[in-house]
């Protein structure tokens, strides 16, 4: 992990000290010789003697610079240089580390730390939430906290770290997936906040059928979560926006501590189009914050209901699991028939769905090829290719051992284009593998639209739509699977009943025009997120046109403000707008455009809710900041071991002392300068001896 360079010289390099020591060591030696050799002559007075021992002393030094200028080309001087450790403490500061406030055990450890580090250690310290800053006060989103990817910011910014202390209460609510990180170097981390968690009742997600049939009772599902209000009691209501009494109101009280449910209202809208609804909860308690407690959310109500029939050879797991996503979707009356019963009523049906039909039993489906009543069929490993061959044009399932070989089905290249939300495709990408009539498990790849195999990419979905006559085709089975993982990953199948409710609304639905599709990104935004929306354009044969003079308006549901703005088209032949800010509130969305010389009009409702993320969790995340740790080489504390964090982090820094050798050549020293001061001497020497005779 650290760099520790040497320069190596030759072998014969000198350091200065041992040069000196050296050059008087000769010089000594060369002058006590001729002093010895002189003095066996003759007797001699004081003053001669004298005289003799400065000589001897002017001897030495002049051989000893004379020594040491020889030796001076073969100089070199070793340094030790101790290169500093570089410790970045990132900080968490985000919204939830206030709800504890945690800021005396952060100044704690800083005081801690720059104490036991003194000048040995540079000490960085940034605070972060959904970005990194070295003020607490200049993070501009304080409701999102992203740590892998602020951590991945430190790293490539300040690249001269040695090891991160990691201060945060765990809470990660960004995009990044948190157990994905790797890093170079140890990160220690410290528990901030509170185990378990501080007083707070929330209301998360509200779920509710996005169409609905004026006059029908409507269940709308409100999932709560409370914390240490046991004894607290709650009154849950929703309401019309327009005003009025409440459509319907629950009153409960909490039994727990923790507390995770479901309460279910019913309303019955009777005003027909897109109605705007808000639930809100009053708790006797005292709570952290009443923001997390009203949710909005919009519903189309429409005046007729579809007549489905949803058709099957016999009984199969898919079959359940169908007709109780389409038996949710209020517009629709969805009668189950096996053939076994007979033939189906055809009359007075506005779509069929096929299951694994035509067979070998029930090749007589009882319906022409030039009936106009659309229809899906549902192609299995039990469904028939001649049969289904005979009815359908445009799609092929191979025959005789072919067929029961590998059933390679041959497309022709169309699909629907069915929007999805990205929450909806994520989940769908999600759920377990499908099994296509050819007994291969495949994997699908969905997109907004089309939906591929993984590895071979064949449509799943196909439409073969034409000259008025609607026929899907769905090839797979299994989607029972779908539906169970979904219930057991998220406690509902949203994503399955979406899918397949949309499906069959794009099957009944009167498109006999040109229309429009409104969209928008991201599908739920937050108060301080840039909305962009888009609109798509389909004609009659399902074939997308681009649409002209686009005009969308918005207007706030709750007051008079409301804009108008034109979109720009991007390269992708979709027309979008430009980034809008909007603050939280809900919208009516009014989108008008010309297209094929028509001019069509849709309308939406979106709401922009406020950035509670922070809110929906309010006790430390131990598991993620431990996991943190060990997998990079770091140890995890919680608030209360301030103390044996740094002695930690002091023990490895102790046993990673980042010390470097360099060996420099030593400059060439002042030769004349020091050959001169030699001449001196030796001149004095020989002044010395002739004024006092010769020896």
């Amino acid at each position: 992990m650290f760099a520790e360079g040497y320069t190596v010289k030759s072998s014969m390099a000198l350091t200065l000290g041992p040069a000196i020591f050296f050059s008087i060591l000769t010089g000594v030696a060369f002058a006590l010789a001729l002093y010895w050799k002189e003095s066996t002559f003759d007797q001699e007075d004081v003053l001669a003697r004298r005289i003799r021992l400065v000589s001897a002393f002017l001897r030495a030094l002049s051989t000893g610079i004379i020594v040491f200028l020889l030796l001076s080309p073969w100089l070199e001087e070793e340094e030790i240089q101790e290169n500093q450790i570089t410790v970045q403490l990132l900080v968490d500061g985000s919204a939830s580390v206030d709800f504890v406030d945690d800021s005396s055990t952060i100044s704690n450890l800083i005081n801690h730390l720059k104490e036991q580090f003194a000048d040995s250690v540079i000490l960085e310290t940034r605070y972060f939430s959904n970005e990194v800053s070295e003020e607490r006060s200049n993070l501009r989103t304080p409701y999102e906290t992203n740590i892998i990817q602020s951590l991945e910011d430190v790293e490539r910014t300040f690249s001269s770290s040695d090891v991160i202390i990691l201060a945060s209460d765990g809470m990660h609510n960004a995009a990044v997936n948190p157990y994905s990180l790797l890093s170079k170097n140890p990160i220690y981390t410290l528990g901030l906040g509170d185990i378990s968690g501080v007083e707070d009742f929330k209301i998360v997600d509200v779920r509710h059928p996005r169409v609905v049939n004026a006059g029908d009772e409507v269940e709308v599902q409100v999932d709560c979560q409370a914390n240490l209000l046991n004894g607290a009691a709650i009154s849950l209501g929703i309401s019309h926006n327009e005003g009025g009494l409440p459509l319907a109101k629950a009153d409960f009280a909490l039994s727990q501590d923790v507390v995770d449910t479901i309460i279910k209202l019913t309303i019955r809208p009777t005003q027909k189009g897109i109605q705007a609804f808000t639930v809100a909860a009053n708790c006797t308690m005292d709570e952290l914050t009443q923001a997390n407690n009203v949710a909005s959310f919009f519903i189309e109500v429409k005046d007729s209901r579809q007549n489905v029939l949803l058709c099957a050879a016999g009984p199969h797991p898919d079959i359940r699991a169908i007709h109780k996503a389409l038996s949710e979707y209020q517009t629709m009356n969805v009668s189950l028939h096996f053939m076994k019963d007979g033939p189906p009523k055809l009359t007075g049906l506005d779509g069929i769905i096929w299951h694994n039909l035509p067979d070998e039993r029930y090749g007589n489906l009882s319906i022409s090829r030039d009936s106009r009543i659309p229809q899906l069929f549902i192609v299995g490993a039990a469904t028939s290719p001649e049969q289904y061959n005979a009815l359908v044009d445009g799609i092929v399932l191979p025959t005789g051992i072919s067929w029961s070989a590998n059933r390679k089905v041959v497309f022709q290249s169309s699909s629907i284009p069915l929007i999805f939300t990205s929450e909806i495709l994520q989940r769908l990408v999600e759920m377990p593998s499908i099994r296509y009539p050819s007994g291969v498990v495949h994997q699908l790849n969905v997109s907004a639209q089309n939906m591929l195999t993984e590895g071979l990419q064949e449509p799943v979905l196909s439409n073969l739509s034409k000259g008025g006559k609607k026929i899907f085709t769905l090839i797979g089975e299994g989607w029972w699977k779908w539906q169970m993982a979904e219930r057991q990953a998220y406690g509902n199948a949203d994503a399955f009943n979406t899918f397949f409710q949309q499906v069959t609304n794009e099957l009944i639905q009167d498109f006999s025009q040109e229309r429009l599709l409104l969209s928008w990104t991201p599908i739920r935004p937050k108060g301080k997120e840039k909305v962009i929306f888009s609109l798509d354009a389909l004609e009659e044969n399902y074939t997308r046109v681009i649409p002209r003079n686009i005009e969308i308006n918005l207007t706030d549901s709750k007051s008079e403000w409301d804009t108008t703005f034109v979109a720009k088209s991007n390269n992708d032949g979709i027309v979008s707008s430009d980034p809008i800010a909007l603050r939280p509130g809900m919208y009516l969305v009014q989108a008008s455009a010309l297209v094929a010389n028509k001019n069509l009009m849709t309308n939406a409702g979106i709401v922009i809710e406020d950035d509670l993320r922070e809110y929906h969790v309010t006790s430390r995340d131990t598991a993620l900041l431990q996991y943190i740790a060990q997998s990079n080489h770091g140890a995890y504390y919680s608030k209360e071991q301030v103390d044996n964090l740094v002695a930690e982090v002091m023990s490895w820094i102790g046993t990673k002392k980042k010390n470097q050798v360099i060996r420099s050549v030593k400059p060439r020293v002042n030769e004349i300068f020091w050959l001169c001061l030699a001449l001196v001497f030796f001149g004095a020497e020989w002044v010395l001896r002739k004024y006092a005779g010769s020896f």
